[in-house]
């Protein structure tokens, strides 16, 4: 489990949120929000970095500090919105200042506009269980709790169990699933009351699933009931294929 720590009364009350898209789990998503604030003295225009799709624009800024960018592993939309970025990035550079980012000229046009409006969308389920009583003793009175159970599935490779196998050329793994377990622990100063307690704790538990990360396949066939598994033999291509496939995570 991860446990997300106290933070300074000043990073409270941020306006930026921890939870920036539904791509990210809460673990990534805080800790990609602490480096956020600890780069804030280099950020000159937070309006303008707070937008999901600068990453894909900016890549001068991201030497100068970490930002947060959508994971396309979850990001089912992706290939609309890119598809809006490509006049932003046709026009991103003006006659006077070559190479680097317009802001205003970016800001000013009406694809961003249309960008801003734009949520990254997942495939998803989504469970919530509230008001979980925990047992009390000496040291838990009258507390309780929330899960929130979050499972994101891959857009890379989906298919059924025998059609999909193994990983590819980028180390993406067939049916690729992330499952997230968040539970809220909730302070109830007074139990006898209806009303909400008062959050005091958070955990993460974050678990992968999905397909062997080399090259294999076993195709379905009607005439047999157990198909036969095919293996690939290139040593060089089953040691980058598992490779990419850590990296990525």
């Amino acid at each position: 489990y991860f446990s997300v720590p106290a933070l300074p009364k000043s990073i409270k009350e941020s306006s930026v949120p921890v939870v920036h898209d539904v791509t990210h789990c809460l673990q990534r998503s805080f800790l990609e929000w602490s480096a956020y604030h600890q780069d804030e003295g280099n950020i000159s225009d937070h309006s303008f970095t707070h937008r999901w799709w600068i990453p894909y624009i900016d890549h001068e800024s991201n030497r100068n500090f970490r930002r947060r960018v959508v994971d396309p592993r979850f990001f089912w939309n992706e290939q609309t919105a890119l598809a809006l970025l490509e006049p932003i990035l046709n026009n991103k550079c003006d006659e006077n200042k070559g190479s680097k980012m317009n802001k205003e000229v970016i800001s000013r046009s009406p694809y961003a506009a249309i960008l801003d409006h734009v949520i990254p969308v997942t495939s998803a389920f989504v469970g919530v269980q509230r008001n979980v009583p925990i047992p009390s003793s000496s040291f838990t009175s009258g507390e309780s709790y929330d899960q929130i159970l979050i499972s994101r599935r891959s857009k890379y490779r989906t298919g059924t169990r025998f059609t999909r196998r193994g990983t590819d050329g980028t180390g993406a793994v067939a049916n690729y699933a992330e499952t997230e377990q968040i539970c809220l622990i909730l302070n109830n100063t007074n139990p006898c009351s209806n009303s909400r307690g008062v959050l005091k704790e958070v955990y993460s538990h974050v678990q992968t699933r999905g397909s062997i990360p080399l090259h294999w396949s076993s195709p379905a066939d009607v005439k047999a009931y157990r198909p036969r598994v095919f293996i690939g033999v290139d040593p060089v291509l089953q040691a980058r294929g598992l490779r990419d496939h850590l990296l990525s995570e």
